[in-house]
């Protein structure tokens, strides 16, 4: 019980989190996620069917064909998670991200004593509250980018026993270091490379920056540690890094069709649509308060000399610079650079609850000041998650789950007539295929010839018809037939 009251702020906090990721689970019992979240949820349910690794993935996931043709084609995190959690819970806490979303409250859970281990309680609780209302962590969530977001959720425990290995030098923590980043490397490659990154820029900062005084014009350095024992970290550092890199990806790589996904995934994803034009923005997407706040708490950490925090701050502010001037937007690593700004969110909300708790200290008459002002970065956050939780819908409507289940007890094949705007919305035609157990290349925005050959052909809305694909189709008999959708048979 004194437990549960010492840490009361951080249970509320940590329930609030667990109630907005399982808000679709309980919202709805149809997917909200789109095409990723279709292609991961898809994988796993398959593998908890079969329980074989290596099967052949079924047509109506995405990333069949250049991307992978079986399950062992995808780093097995993942997917080995959600296959057990289908099996022993079932489908509906894994379809829209719950199942992911548990590890994103066990990940605040590790937030909260890492952030405590490098400032102070209440600095803890404010930045574990911001992570809890992240906007851009549910946008990738509920989008369905759930590799990327599982490896940013095992990088937060990875960063705590690290740095509690940096402190100590206790071989459990090294442990588990190994472990959580085993299983960072096993569920998305490129935010593993950040994670190490991060974790070179707190060894620097605790190890060897730990004693360096600044006093322009003079500029002491010290390692902060035995120098043999510095060494011996950054070899451990690294040795544990190379090992998950080898034990994950160099299997993803030769897997099949990955062989030739590899070679080719600069142009295959120089075309592909990253993210939306807002998550451009970070002064709508973080707040002003968080992008202000938190310039001024990297400089202010900078100034008192606090290198644990100037060691995780460094290498994030690096990494989502890349694009500015090391990768463009044309080539395939912008895409998961602008991913990891979900995760430099936290960064910024450490730096900025750092800044403003450190100033108050020292100047009291600012303190009503900065809890207004940290109070409009917190409701900010808490206003785009609210929009977002309102604009959530389902990703298949009824009747088109409906149609779906028809296709899918027959016996013939079908073409789907996908003529919904899906823009900017949680609409994904994919999912048609998938309960209608079809082929996802089966689809085109108007009726074609090569739809003619398919014994049934479903179109989505039948009101946005063409006059031309509307007199083809009143050949047709109608065999299915509910609200904007209907299902035509071939004769």
């Amino acid at each position: 019980m004194k437990t549960i009251k010492q840490n009361i702020w951080l249970i509320l906090i940590l329930i609030v989190n667990l109630a907005v990721v399982l808000y679709p689970t309980f919202s709805t019992s149809l997917p909200i996620t789109q095409t990723d979240g279709l292609t991961y949820f898809g994988t796993s349910k398959m593998l908890a069917e079969t329980g074989d690794f290596f099967a052949e993935l079924p047509s109506y996931i995405p990333a069949k064909g250049e991307e992978a043709t079986h399950i062992n084609e995808f780093l097995p995190v993942p997917i080995v998670y959600m296959a057990g959690f289908i099996k022993f819970f079932g489908e509906r806490i894994t379809i829209n991200g719950g199942a992911l979303g548990l590890i994103f409250v066990l990940a605040n859970f590790y937030l909260y004593f890492l952030v405590k281990k490098l400032t102070s309680k209440n600095t803890a609780l404010i930045v574990t509250l911001l992570s809890a209302l992240n906007f851009r962590f549910y946008f990738l969530l509920f989008g369905g980018n759930w590799a990327n977001a599982c490896a940013m959720m095992l990088s937060i425990p990875t960063l705590y026993y690290y740095s509690e290995y940096l402190e100590t030098n206790k071989k459990s923590s090294l442990l588990s270091v190994s472990c959580f980043l085993l299983l960072v490397a096993g569920s998305h490659t490129v935010q593993f490379l950040f994670t190490v990154f991060l974790m070179l820029g707190l060894w620097f900062g605790m190890k060897v920056l730990k004693n360096t005084k600044i006093k322009f014009p003079e500029i002491k350095l010290e390692i902060g540690a035995k120098q043999e024992k510095t060494i011996k970290t950054v070899i451990y550092t690294l040795g544990i890094s190379i090992f998950a890199f080898l034990v994950t990806f160099i299997p993803f790589v030769l897997a099949g069709t990955r062989t030739y996904w590899v070679t080719e995934w600069i142009n295959y994803l120089k075309a592909y649509d990253k993210v939306p034009e807002f998550w451009h923005y970070g002064v709508l997407t973080d707040g002003p308060v968080l992008i202000i706040f938190g310039l001024l708490g990297l400089l202010y950490a900078i100034h008192k000399q606090n290198w644990k925090i100037v060691g995780i701050a460094i290498p994030s502010f690096i990494i989502i610079n890349l694009t500015n001037f090391l990768v463009p937007d044309e080539i395939w690593l912008s895409l998961f650079v602008y991913r990891y700004q979900a995760f430099h969110f936290i960064v910024l909300a450490l730096l900025s609850a750092y800044f403003a708790f450190e100033v108050t200290k020292n100047v009291p008459k600012l303190k009503k000041l900065f809890v207004v002002l940290i109070s409009i970065g917190v409701l900010w956050q808490a206003g785009l998650v609210g929009v977002l939780m309102h604009e959530v819908e389902p990703a298949i409507t009824e009747d088109e789950f409906a149609a779906a289940e028809y296709l899918k007890n027959t016996d013939g094949n079908f073409w789907l007539i996908n003529n919904i705007d899906t823009d900017s919305s949680f609409r994904s035609y994919e999912w048609i295929f998938a309960y209608g157990d079809g082929d996802v290349d089966n689809a085109g925005k108007v009726l074609t010839q090569d739809a003619l050959n398919y014994d049934y052909i479903m179109v989505q809305d039948i009101d946005v018809l063409t006059e031309e694909d509307s007199a083809i189709l009143e050949t047709k008999e109608v065999v299915f037939d509910q609200g904007i959708v209907s299902i035509y048979q071939n004769k």
